[in-house]
């Protein structure tokens, strides 16, 4: 599915043997009773419903070799683009639950990437259970299996595109809740925060999938093309994923004209060689914790890959100088103070970074030491988030002020000491994201 596969599962290692291997465990028990549940269910539909319309199941599945063919894209960090839900979901609509969750099945089974098996089987089950759950939603709510072309708008609306709404709502419910449980059971993550980001990154692919799939459904039955529906739908998937990739291309030059930028500040100060990637990997996963909106999320990572590019703009002697903790006279000093600024006159012109010009050109504020009171009321989270975690990166892997890197452990509680609004709750957000690189190393 959309980026909700399980792709990740792996056994895993944890903060120890004991609790990685008893993860590890429950993680293939859950899957194994979610196949049987799934098993049981469509048997059951099948005495309900009916046996699999095979012909229509041959059918899709040619839209699924095709969605095999193309694999799935990524357009945006996070986001793929893929056909699985449309062809699910017109099935669903089409063919019945029986039929739906054998294609489902075989969307899945057809997935490109190597990954352990574990990971397929529950991707199979999955997608077959969103074809069974989405199909019986869909005679549930008086979806009609054989709509004419001689009925009105009135019967299509109610026996057709209502239905259908309702099947793909339940269709996304599904598909989240499934993920949202494995990886509780798998990684640890609470359900609720992983049911939060979700929702608010799927919503919007889901609404523009169902209305594809409805497109599919008036083709095949009202209009009556029937098969040949398909060659009309693959020609606009087709153009989507041209648009798509597009994009794709766009945002990809964006971020190499961005990397050269930071490849610029490594080679001033080899000293702060690979900090601002694993600064924005930092605050990327706390702004996850925080239960943040996708698009905060992908602004905080920019903001925390660019948050020092405007040392590029200084001499290169002071930056090594503040890099290796030297002392800066007065005048260098106020020279270094200056950077979030240039930073700005630097890259403040490109539209697509509005929305992290603001941790950019304040994480600074957070990333010091200072007396309560003193933090700009207007500080954004974002800035807040890039400055803690440009703070602890200095202190674990760089060393702050020219001193040997402390522990991690040592570094929390140092930016836990630090008394400034908000503090506690963004720290204890980058506490939980290292909790879950040490559960789950990349």
């Amino acid at each position: 599915m959309e980026g909700l596969s399980a792709d990740s599962i792996t056994p895993q290692g944890g903060v120890t043997s004991t609790e990685g291997a008893t993860r590890s465990h429950a993680t293939v028990w859950l899957i194994a009773a979610l196949s049987v549940a799934c098993l049981l269910a469509t048997g059951a539909a099948w005495v309900w419903s009916g046996p699999p319309r095979w012909f229509g199941v041959a059918v899709l599945g040619l839209l699924a070799a095709l969605s095999w063919l193309l694999g799935s894209n990524d357009v945006q960090a996070r986001v793929y683009l893929s056909f699985s839900s449309i062809i699910v979901l017109a099935a669903a609509a089409m063919l019945g639950p029986v039929s739906a969750a054998v294609v489902g099945a075989l969307l899945a089974g057809l997935q490109r990437e190597r990954v352990p098996m574990q990971a397929r089987v529950f991707n199979i089950t999955m997608s077959s259970t969103l074809g069974l759950v989405s199909g019986t939603t869909y005679i549930l709510a008086g979806g009609s299996p054989s709509l004419g072309r001689d009925q009105g708008t009135g019967a299509v609306m109610r026996e057709i595109f209502f239905p259908l709404l309702i099947a793909n709502v339940v269709l996304a419910v599904t598909n989240v809740v499934f993920i949202a449980l494995i990886v509780r059971v798998d990684q640890g993550i609470p359900m609720r925060l992983s049911v939060g980001r979700l929702f608010t990154s799927t919503v919007p692919v889901y609404i523009g999938f169902g209305g594809i799939a409805f497109l599919l459904v008036m083709l095949w039955r009202p209009v009556g093309l029937g098969p040949a529906s398909a060659g009309f739908i693959v020609a606009l998937l087709l153009g989507a994923r041209w648009a798509y990739l597009q994009h794709a291309e766009e945002r990809q030059a964006r971020g190499r004209a961005l990397d050269a930028l930071v490849a610029a500040l490594e080679l001033k100060s080899p000293r702060l060689t690979g900090h601002s990637s694993r600064v924005a990997d930092l605050a990327t996963a706390m702004g996850e914790e925080l239960a943040l909106r996708p698009q905060e999320v992908s602004d905080i990572q920019t903001a925390a890959t660019l948050h020092d590019v405007g040392l590029v703009t200084l001499p290169t002697s002071v930056v090594r100088q503040v890099a290796s903790g030297e002392e800066l006279t007065a005048e260098d000093q106020q020279v270094f103070a200056s950077y979030p600024g240039r930073s700005l006159e630097l890259v403040g012109g490109l539209s697509f970074l509005a929305g992290s010009l603001d941790a950019i050109a304040h994480h600074r504020v957070p990333a010091q030491p200072i007396a309560p009171g003193t933090v700009p009321s207007h500080l954004s989270l974002a800035a807040h988030i890039v400055g803690v975690a440009d703070h602890f990166d200095l202190l674990t892997q760089v060393g702050a002020d020219g001193a040997a890197p402390i522990t991690e452990g040592a570094a929390i509680a140092l930016l836990r000491a630090i008394p400034r609004p908000g503090q506690e709750r963004v720290v204890d957000a980058l506490a939980l994201a290292l909790t879950r690189r040490e559960v789950n190393p990349a």
